[in-house]
């Protein structure tokens, strides 16, 4: 399971939910605003599940507006936001869902850290061999594309553009991935919700690979934090390099 939530509690209507499905298909919703998260997230969840949360939640401490992992990821080219936007929400948010769920695997995701890797290798005709397991030293010569700007474009139309491009490589035949009901396309209403929609999509990719898979990565620090990316050995190297 995947959770793309708002950084502020002020609006709970911004949580969107991706599951596995026992068939294998993945459904993504809109959680209930209504309820608690850590409620809605327990009775979505098999108890042993992997889910996957986008807010910081460990190593959210100091004064410091950005944590060890998210410097190395910026360096790396995984540009992000200080984890002091979210407060600690996140933390009490996991801690919540540890309780409820002992079992559960809780892990910090970055939506647009598993799309920059998959722009990466679709751009170089190599996205079909992440679900094999075979994206090693392919990533490099796509790393300098940067993916398009789905949520900062200028304006409605560029948006609109962005969105059916991150789409298209979320249900295109490369990635192999199945969705029940259909992943909505990019029209009228609020792009801001699709958005959402869209980034617990990408959240739950490496969920669905699997942390035994060789493109499932946790890049961690010494302080708590640490984040579920795709990554080969190039981009681990990079992330390692800037270690103390």
């Amino acid at each position: 399971m995947a959770v793309d939530l708002p950084w502020s509690a002020a609006h709970p209507d911004r949580t969107a939910v991706a599951v596995l499905t026992p068939s294998g298909a993945v459904s993504v919703s809109s959680a209930d605003a209504g309820r608690a998260l850590p409620s809605v997230i327990a009775d979505l969840a098999e108890p042993d599940a992997h889910i996957l949360l986008d807010i910081p939640i460990g190593g959210c401490s100091g004064s410091g507006a950005f944590r060890p992992v998210d410097r190395r990821l910026a360096r790396a080219g995984i540009p992000l936001l200080p984890w002091t936007q979210a407060a600690d929400r996140g933390v009490r948010l996991a801690r919540e869902i540890r309780v409820r769920l002992p079992q559960a695997t809780v892990d910090e995701v970055y939506p647009y850290a598993v799309f920059r890797v998959l722009w990466a290798l679709h751009r170089t005709q190599n996205l079909g061999l992440l679900r094999q397991g075979r994206i090693e030293g392919r990533l490099e010569r796509g790393w300098s594309r940067w993916p398009p700007r789905y949520k900062r474009a200028r304006t409605r139309g560029e948006r609109l553009a962005a969105l059916a491009k991150v789409r298209r490589i979320l249900t295109g035949a490369e990635l192999a991935l199945s969705f029940d009901p259909p992943l909505p396309r990019p029209a009228a209403g609020s792009l801001s919700r699709l958005t959402d929609c869209y980034d617990a999509a990408l959240a739950i990719v490496p969920g669905v690979l699997g942390l035994g898979h060789p493109a499932v990565y946790r890049e961690s620090d010494e302080e708590g934090g640490a984040v579920i990316l795709l990554a080969d050995s190039w981009l681990r190297g990079r992330l390692r390099s800037d270690r103390p």
